[in-house]
């Protein structure tokens, strides 16, 4: 059996290491309707809704700055 060293038990004790630019958690709501839309759109170009929305914020972000 083979023992972790303790510079690799340190370092996994506390999770993952911090980012220098941590995502922020935003919540919103959606009727169960649009809820549905958006699921199939990002299933349908095969992309995570988070990432989808992101991509939205910066296409508005952008073109209104």
């Amino acid at each position: 059996m083979k023992l972790q060293t303790l510079k690799s038990l340190e370092d996994s004790i506390g999770g993952r290491p911090k980012t220098l630019a941590p995502k922020q958690r935003h919540t919103f709501y959606l009727n169960p309707k649009e809820s549905k839309l958006l699921k199939a759109y990002a299933r349908d170009k095969d992309i995570c809704v988070s990432q989808l929305v992101r991509n939205l914020i910066k296409e508005l972000v952008e073109v209104n700055t």
